[in-house]
């Protein structure tokens, strides 16, 4: 509904039997819908990388190096 009147706003025509969906073809505008799916999953992406990074799942220990003790 806002994009359909923005359609119309942005191409100044106002009149009833004017084709919305033409005007939105001509502008080439993605649809809410796709943006709103695009920016759900980037929120996911960012989440799983946030979440990643507190508790890595790929954790390998270390060797533990033999300490020498220190000859005077």
């Amino acid at each position: 509904m806002v994009q359909r009147r923005a359609a119309r706003y942005v191409t100044n025509r106002y009149h009833n039997t004017s084709s919305v969906t033409s005007m939105l073809d001509h502008l080439q505008w993605e649809t809410l819908e796709s943006r709103r799916t695009k920016a759900q999953l980037s929120m996911i992406c960012i989440q799983d990388i946030k979440q990643s990074h507190r508790h890595p799942s790929s954790k390998i220990p270390l060797p533990r190096l033999k300490q020498n003790p220190i000859k005077p």
